[in-house]
């Protein structure tokens, strides 16, 4: 006869706690409205400031016990209610899982079975993981690591797909980046491209698998840099990669994955249509990291939107507007932005 597997948590229908460790601005920190100095920062030297925030919280399965006390488990969690394509934990002797990484937002469907006893599985519950941003990804040895999907889009019709693009420090050079973390990167995170904006100084140089992973180098400066004509190919180039759909999922980064690669994702995530607003917490979540305050009073950071202020309103829902006309006028064309919002953008 069957028996029945009694699922505990997350509860059926439920939405568990937000999926980060931390939010910024921590308890303790010190934010002022007023027009700051931007956190020093040297190119050339590895400043790391504060404790590493930058960490994900995981959602927390468990179940009550079925036989004895060596009783293995096999846990499923998919985004399908028939378990396609699950992510499945095997060989557990404990009745409870972590799981990290989950999308943000996204309702899932779980079930457990007990290996020892093929009758004995429970019905197949579902939850619906907190959509508070940003979706963290913890890689060992790495800091201020994200996905850049998750954000909603201010006009209400949709929001940015994730596990395409992913923001964070470099993966080689000054950092102790392993070879494990490397190989989740490639396979679990599945990065086709590596897109690096560190200059030759900072030792730019391929991390990841050459025969799977693209390295292309675009050593960019940050901030209102972007309306530099020396820039211009630069940035031009990297909306080239990102308006090529092979290409995904990609990485970004620089050192940190604070300035040059926090400009870019601002410029990639306005292009989509996400709100000033959230493109000001995004650009200050990497406080939270190791490497100093980002925040949006910071002088390098106003002088950004006053480049692109040049370029139209950054008010309500005019960003996506006023992105599109500087990456016009850097000569990335309309056919080009188009392809990335379709890749990049998820309707509700």
């Amino acid at each position: 006869m069957p028996i029945k597997i009694q699922l505990r948590q997350p509860p059926d229908g439920s939405t568990p706690p937000p999926l980060q460790r931390y939010t910024w601005p921590l308890p303790e920190a010190q934010i002022s409205d007023k027009t700051v100095d931007a956190v020093a920062y040297k190119w050339d030297e590895l400043e790391v400031i504060n404790e590493d925030h930058s960490r994900p919280a995981p959602v927390r399965f468990s179940w009550d016990p079925v036989g004895d006390s060596d009783t293995r488990y096999e846990l499923s969690v998919s985004r399908s209610p028939d378990l396609a394509d699950a992510i499945v934990i095997d060989n557990l002797t404990e009745c409870q899982e972590d799981v990290y990484h989950l999308y943000i937002g996204t309702q899932y469907f779980w079930r457990v079975r007990a290996l020892d006893n093929p009758a004995a599985e429970s019905p197949i519950h579902s939850f619906m993981t907190n959509a508070i941003t940003p979706r963290w990804i913890h890689v060992e040895g790495a800091t201020n690591v994200r996905d850049l999907g998750g954000w909603p889009l201010a006009d209400g019709s949709g929001r940015v797909r994730q596990g395409l693009i992913y923001r964070g420090s470099e993966l080689n050079g000054r950092l102790p980046v392993g070879d494990d973390s490397l190989a989740y990167m490639e396979n679990e995170l599945g990065i086709r491209t590596d897109i690096d904006f560190r200059h030759s100084g900072e030792s730019a140089s391929p991390a990841l698998n050459a025969t799977n992973v693209d390295w292309v180098n675009f050593p960019i400066a940050p901030y209102d840099a972007i309306a530099e004509e020396s820039m211009a190919e630069l940035y031009r180039g990297t909306f080239a990669v990102l308006a090529t759909a092979d290409r995904y999922p990609i990485y970004i980064h620089c050192v940190g994955g604070a300035d040059r690669a926090g400009t870019v994702a601002l410029l990639i995530n306005g292009l989509l249509g996400v709100s000033i607003d959230d493109l000001i917490a995004d650009y200050e979540l990497t406080s939270l990291a190791i490497w100093g305050e980002r925040s949006g009073n910071a002088i390098e950071f106003i002088n950004l939107l006053r480049a692109l202020g040049d370029f139209g309103s950054l008010q309500g829902d005019d960003v996506r507007e006023t992105v599109s006309a500087y990456l016009s006028h850097i000569g990335v064309s309309e056919m080009e932005m188009e392809t990335i919002r379709e890749i990049m953008i998820e309707q509700p």
